[in-house]
């Protein structure tokens, strides 16, 4: 019966709380006050048989009720005041004892007991989010601090005249109890944090059980969407063939919802990284700026043309030509922000990619017609916060990933909407940083096939879509492309042909890109040929391991003939284009 009554005192307040941390802190906070209410009627009623006064008999009985305040407190929810009130009684009771017994009470012990409380207190007031209290609480209790130190070295007020017998006893007395509480405190954050590490443990093995699952997943995805997607690609390249406004139509149709399912893949995978804390590294590189806005235009015209959505380009004539920036993350910047613009845009409508300038930073703003409310304006940087609209569905993370990117560059980005023109604009800015050495500009590519005709290009992947699709792109480009589905046949075919260029998948059925890369580095005949790599895993890890081990570059799965092109211009050497 009485294990009973205790439990249920000292879970009083936590019905109803599903946060263990705020579970455990209120249960903390019972518990050592009904330890307080203990040894304040045990060791305050024998102080009272030692020196039978009221002035220690009255103020035990009203730290004891008072105590028990913060019981009720926390039973009616009131965490914070529960918290508040603890502190208050410790500060006026450490107040008036010091005073109140003098010699008896250790000062040291005291400075000791009242820090401890100050510091779990201030715990306690970080959980509950009380900034201006926590303020409040440190000013307290530096005064109380320098009140005792104050009274204790001039005697301001007088205390009781204790027998000197019965001060040396209270004086033992009232160092192990305050010994003892402070033991209680530092036990309750030992344990908390042990429990706290016990939950980092977890949470990384359940974080790493999720990126392993993630990264299967996203390969196993990625396989069957390159199918779809380079399909969708061939079609474009061949569009001006098909007469049908219909069939031109759904091509258009096709590619978007590829392009869009690819996306998305995307921003799931980029959610991951930035979940797991292994976001990008930031490797800035001279770009010429105009080309790579109009590229991201160009590129997205595909699905806003679908929508009878116009992207222009207001690029600033005064901006200089190159800047230092990171390609990777900037292309996605932008291109996260029209993909958005384009989504949320009106039908038969135009985004404005506006680009401009001074002395210290480059200005995007991205505007659309449609606008927001102002209240989902304040959350459309969280994770799974997205509108949906008739045409594509979205994640919700395009522009929670967006401004961890514009972060990543020391940028700011905001999100503004003008219900008078129905509008919303998207910007960010960035700091200029000139290009201090000139190098070659690259143009703006175009497909030409027969670009590379004459060049051979050895393909080993075990997917046989992915090769029938990368066979005809290549032989479109003028290409002898040199089929094969495993390791050993493609580096007995590499060592006959010496192509201009081998192209393979990572991931295989038996040995894969990287055991074949071994071979080719390790073989003096053809240690010298360009080697891509091509997967379905997206993690920058894999891509760093394998440009570390030698591979001349790396594409992700689903492929952008784009990014192939570039890719291929600049590995078959004498047909660079660039």
């Amino acid at each position: 019966m009485m294990k009973d009554t205790l439990m249920r005192l000292l879970k009083t307040g936590t019905q109803g709380l599903e946060d263990a941390t705020e579970r455990r802190s209120v249960v903390i906070i019972n518990t050592l006050t009904l330890i307080m209410v203990a040894m304040v009627l045990g060791i305050g009623l024998f102080f009272y048989y030692l020196k039978s006064s009221l002035f220690i008999l009255i103020p035990v009985i009203l730290e004891a009720v008072s105590f028990c305040a913060v019981f009720l407190l926390n039973r009616r929810k009131q965490y914070f005041y529960a918290n508040a009130t603890m502190f208050a009684i410790h500060s006026v009771a450490t107040i008036y004892w010091a005073t109140a017994l003098g010699t008896a009470v250790p000062v040291e012990v005291i400075m000791a007991f009242l820090f401890m409380i100050v510091f779990h207190i201030w715990g306690s007031f970080l959980l509950y989010k009380q900034r201006k209290l926590l303020i409040a609480c440190l000013i307290a209790g530096i005064f109380v601090t320098v009140g005792v130190q104050l009274n204790y070295h001039y005697k301001i007020i007088k205390p009781l005249q204790l027998d000197p017998q019965d001060a040396n006893i209270m004086r033992w007395f009232t160092t192990g109890g305050f010994l003892f509480l402070i033991f209680l405190i530092m036990f309750s954050y030992i344990r908390r944090i042990e429990i706290l590490l016990s939950a980092l443990k977890h949470s990384n093995n359940v974080l790493s059980a999720k990126s392993a699952f993630l990264r299967e997943t996203c390969h196993e995805l990625r396989t069957p969407l390159n199918g779809v997607f380079m399909i969708s690609q061939l079609f474009q390249l061949r569009k001006e063939k098909y007469m049908n406004s219909d069939e031109i139509a759904e091509i258009d149709d096709l590619y978007a919802a590829s392009y869009t399912a690819r996306n998305i893949v995307n921003s799931v995978l980029d959610l991951s990284i930035i979940e797991s804390g292994r976001f990008y590294t930031i490797k800035k590189e001279a770009l010429n700026l105009r080309s790579y806005v109009q590229h991201c235009a160009t590129m997205n015209s595909y699905v806003a043309n679908t929508r009878g959505i116009t992207i222009m380009v207001d690029f600033d004539k005064r901006l200089p030509v190159l800047v230092n920036s990171d390609k990777i993350v900037l292309t996605k910047i932008i291109n996260n922000l029209l993909s958005n613009a384009v989504k949320f845009s009106q039908p038969d409508s135009q985004v404005m990619i506006k680009v401009h300038g001074n002395d210290e930073h480059i200005f995007f703003q991205v505007k659309n017609k449609g606008t927001i409310s102002r209240e989902k304006i304040d959350r459309v940087f969280l994770p799974f916060e997205s509108e949906r609209n008739n045409f594509i569905e979205g994640t919700g993370l395009g522009l929670y990933i967006t401004k961890h990117l514009v972060e990543l560059l020391e940028g700011r980005i905001i999100v503004t909407a003008d219900e008078k023109d129905n509008s919303t604009t998207v910007s960010f800015s960035t700091p200029l940083e000139l290009v201090t050495e000139s190098i070659s500009e690259t143009e703006p590519f175009d497909f030409k096939s027969g670009r590379f005709s004459g060049a051979r290009v050895v393909v080993v992947e075990d997917d046989k879509m992915t090769r029938i699709l990368l066979r005809k792109f290549l032989t479109k480009m003028g290409i002898e492309p040199i089929m094969t589905e495993s390791v050993e046949n493609g580096l007995a075919l590499i060592i006959e042909e010496k192509p201009d260029l081998v192209i393979s998948d990572l991931h295989m059925e038996n040995s894969g890109g990287e055991d074949l890369l071994m071979h080719i580095r390790n073989t003096a005949s053809i240690k010298d040929v360009p080697v891509l790599i091509i997967s379905g895993d997206a993690f920058k890890e894999a891509r760093e391991a394998i440009l570390r081990a030698g591979a001349n570059g790396f594409l992700t799965k689903p492929l952008l003939y784009n990014d192939l092109y570039i890719s291929l211009s600049k590995l078959i050497r004498h047909f660079e284009v660039f």
